[in-house]
């Protein structure tokens, strides 16, 4: 008796033992289920920049709706499965453990910020889960030799030296300062804006850092307008930003404000009002009404969410149809094969913000940003 209640034992212990040596590196290699293909986005929905990362998966999922509309991938439903990060790397980093941890996710949309990229990229490499993020810009994020990352958005190494020249060409500029928040992405586009513009003959005259969530810039603010700059190019997302230009005017700074990606949002006026008038922004698409390919996506989001787009919705339905594109060629859910097939010589996807191609490293091969400027409330094409 004694004989058979241990074998029973051993009946039911091997199974759970087997499920618990499944680590992610072998999940990554398992198909997805009968029962739908799922694609995975993780934004900071919530805090700070919740109105940037609920923009980003609600592009992410008209993509879903459309792609089902159309029959699916490979006879299945396709889902999504919505995360938040908070902006947080550490959140980050469990919200990626999640993912991959559920074999029917085959593909993940994000994540918003470079510092949360970068260690959630690591999780999906070891499961071989292909990420494409439609707004990290940190080129540390490609350089690391990991083959299931892809960008579908510029790096930092394309919009700050073309920013600086920008700067010189288009605004006159002689000098200037950088202000940065320490971060992957902010501390990547100044630097990268400051040796161009050096290189191009500009003079840095201040040069300052501030943190994440940071409220009070009077400091930072007496030092820059001492220097007397021509232009500050700050690295940095726009809730800091906004509020450092604002205080800037307020206290009788006059230099003129560039940044990248990380300003292109509606809270940037929000948050600073009238005295973010004149700030410059670089964004990788042009503006939606002179994409042909923008206006179905533009008329059904604004149907579906009461709103329009705010930044990143249409790169997020890109980078969702990139990750369905390497299923369809794949001929498959195995999270190896796709990454396989969005590698491809043959891969093409020409998408809302173009054609998409991408190099050994993961990166567009089409990098050329577009400059906007904050007139009348609103950002227009700088012509």
């Amino acid at each position: 008796m004694r004989r058979i209640r241990l074998h029973l034992v051993y009946m039911a212990v091997i199974p759970l033992l087997l499920i618990a040596g499944c680590g992610p590196s072998d999940k990554g290699k398992t198909g997805s289920s009968k029962t739908a293909i799922v694609i995975g986005t993780v934004a900071p929905i919530s805090g700070d920049q919740g109105q940037m990362g609920q923009d980003l998966t609600r592009g992410a999922a008209l993509a879903v709706e459309e792609i089902n509309r159309n029959g699916g991938l490979l006879g299945k439903e396709v889902r999504i499965l919505k995360l938040d990060d908070r902006a947080d790397p550490r959140e980050a980093t469990n919200a990626a453990s999640k993912l991959v941890a559920d074999l029917d996710v085959v593909g993940v949309v994000g994540h918003l910020n470079s510092g949360c990229s970068i260690p959630a990229s690591v999780i999906y490499h070891r499961a071989q889960l292909a990420m494409v993020t439609p707004a990290s810009t940190a080129d540390e994020l490609t350089q690391q030799g990991f083959p299931e990352v892809f960008r579908a958005v510029l790096r930092n190494s394309d919009q700050g030296p073309a920013a600086a020249v920008f700067a010189q060409e288009k605004l006159g500029a002689k000098s200037f300062a950088v202000v940065d928040d320490k971060t992957a992405f902010g501390k990547g586009l100044a630097l990268a804006f400051k040796e161009k513009a050096l290189e191009i003959g500009l003079q840095l005259v201040a040069e300052e850092a501030f943190n994440v969530g940071d409220k009070d810039f009077s400091t930072l603010v007496t030092k820059l307008k001492a220097a007397k700059p021509d232009v500050v190019y700050a690295g940095c997302m726009f809730p800091e930003g906004a509020l450092l230009i604002r205080q800037g005017k307020t206290r009788g700074l006059e230099a003129r404000f560039i940044s990248g990606d990380g300003f292109f949002a509606p809270k940037l006026m929000e948050i600073g009002g009238s005295s973010v008038e004149g700030t410059i922004v670089s964004f990788p698409a042009p503006p939606g009404e002179e994409m042909a390919a923008a206006q179905s996506f533009l008329k059904r989001y604004q149907e579906k969410y009461g709103e329009n787009v705010k930044t990143y919705a249409p790169l997020a339905y890109d980078a969702a149809m990139i990750v369905a594109q390497g299923v369809r060629l794949a001929n498959s859910t195995v999270r190896a094969d796709i990454v396989n097939a969005i590698h491809r010589k043959d891969f093409r996807w020409t998408g809302i913000a173009g054609e998409y191609v991408f190099d050994e490293k993961g990166d567009k091969s089409n990098n050329i940003p577009y400059f906007y400027i904050v007139q009348d409330g609103r950002f227009k094409l700088y012509h």
